[in-house]
């Protein structure tokens, strides 16, 4: 039977090793954990960007309030790409210490296998070199073999002590008898990783990576892909028009809290500065000095589908919308009587396009096509039946309608047309009245720019428009 000695610098050279494969484990720990904080400040950040958006979405948010919860959102971002950028070097180490990790294991092995494997199976005393055995990765002499950790008693299933070649399977070590005690599977050498298993931890570090990035991406994603349609709209906290309760006709406009485009309308807007000119005396130049800037009138032109009720009733909500913001407040038994036409508020594209921008319709224009189809609005079919959910065809039974029914019927097939049983409704009642809008129409807008005057004299400066800033509290 072959012995196990380990020389001092094999016990050296194997304790050296294990040292060095705990602390690449440590590192991959360390370094895991460290992955894990930078993902919950991610979420963190991630969280507290949501909740500021869902605030500037706030109808009711105080303007005052508005940049100190840009400037969180600007900071919460920050730190999102920090810790991005943080977790990129953090699997960079893991993968750097997986690599020495295995070369500490090949080496490791090679060690144990010169100081385990070539020995006879009779002792060889040696007053310097103490028998060893290798028990968890860690060289224990074999005069305390029995009080290892690693041991395993008799009575536990085991396989033989000897292969054919006389020498001790993996899991067998010697105690001072020479007698095999069967200490375990962890007893032997601990795995390797080969190159390829290297390069395959090393994809799957990486993969693991894209996979974080990816998730990062449509968390931001999802921070920016918030409602951008172009909107006009009343002040918050406006009682008239669509907010006033029980208004029908622009009931679908409370719905969406003004109007939306459902398509991108085309918008030219125009920023001027205005220059007087002098004439200089026997001069080939004419001199000019600043007068004044103004944003000049905002021109719209939008395209409006109608392809069902619903659609159809905000069109005509739109419409006549348009029609009453081009009226002052007007009437005895009007609350708002002499106040001028309201003021609406464009918000679009994004903080630094339109951000409820404060304007007057000065100009309102549509257009009723002759090509196209036209739907009912404001009411039910003929029949009672909503449109919406009905596809029924509505036309008149024409004379010798049954004859064609009963050649329909012998055939098994229903009538196509419903004949008219119930009496015209009342045009007295707007709601069950017809009105009808075009299923494709275009409108044209005017409007003209407005800021107050404290706007103007006491919240205007030069360095906060240049930066953006102004922009997010509606200057033009």
């Amino acid at each position: 039977m072959a012995t196990s000695i380990a020389t001092d610098a094999q016990i050296q050279a194997i304790a050296q090793y294990n040292e060095n494969i705990q602390t690449d484990r440590n590192t991959i720990d360390e370094y895991t954990a460290a992955i894990t904080e930078y993902q919950l400040q991610i979420d963190a950040a991630q969280a507290t960007i949501e909740s500021d958006q869902l605030n500037l979405a706030n109808p009711n948010l105080d303007p005052a309030s508005v940049p100190s919860i840009e400037a969180n959102i600007a900071e919460a971002n920050a730190s999102i790409a920090e810790n991005q950028n943080n977790i990129v070097n953090a699997t960079t180490a893991i993968t750097q210490a997986q690599t020495d990790l295995a070369q500490q294991q090949q080496g490791l092995a090679t060690v144990e296998a010169q100081a385990t494997g070539t020995t006879a199976p009779n002792p060889v005393t040696n007053a310097t070199n103490p028998q060893v055995a290798i028990v968890n990765g860690v060289p224990v002499p074999l005069s305390q073999i029995n009080r290892s950790a690693g041991a395993v008693p008799n009575n536990i299933a085991r396989p033989s002590a000897y292969n054919s070649l006389g020498q001790l399977n993996p899991g067998y070590v010697l105690d001072l008898n020479n007698n095999p005690v069967y200490v375990g599977t962890a007893a032997s050498t601990a795995p390797v990783n080969s190159a390829a298993q290297a390069a395959a931890i090393q994809q799957q570090s990486t993969l693991a990576l894209a996979q974080q990035q990816q998730t990062i991406n449509s968390q931001q994603r999802a921070v920016n892909t918030n409602d951008w349609r172009v909107k006009l709209s009343l002040a918050r906290g406006a009682k008239y028009l669509y907010n006033s309760g029980g208004n029908t006709i622009l009931a679908p406009l409370a719905v969406t809290g003004g109007v939306i485009f459902p398509y991108m309308p085309s918008i030219d807007t125009a920023y001027r500065a205005n220059y007087s000119n002098y004439d200089l005396t026997h001069s080939n130049y004419r001199g000019y000095f600043y007068q004044n800037s103004y944003t000049d009138a905002v021109n719209m032109r939008a395209q409006f589908t109608a392809q069902n009720t619903q659609e159809a009733n905000y069109l005509l909500a739109v419409i006549h919308f348009f029609r009453s913001v081009t009226k002052m407040f007007y009437g005895a038994n009007d609350p708002n009587r002499g106040s001028p036409p309201p003021l609406v508020f464009l918000t679009g594209l994004g903080s630094y396009q339109f951000a409820r921008h404060p304007c007057v319709v000065s100009n309102f224009t549509y257009n009723l096509p002759a090509d196209v189809d036209y739907i009912r609005a404001l009411s039910n079919s003929n029949l009672g039946t909503n449109q919406q959910g009905q596809q029924t065809r509505q036309s008149v039974v024409p004379n010798g309608g049954a004859a064609s029914s009963d050649r329909l019927a012998n055939n098994g097939l229903l009538p196509g047309a419903m004949p008219t049983t119930s009496t015209p409704p009342s045009t007295a009642d707007l709601y069950n009245s017809p009105t009808y809008v075009p299923t494709k129409m275009e409108i044209s807008l005017t409007l003209l720019p407005v800021q107050s005057r404290q706007q103007v004299s006491q919240n205007f400066n030069m360095q906060d428009f240049a930066s953006g800033t102004l922009l997010n509290q509606g200057f033009w």
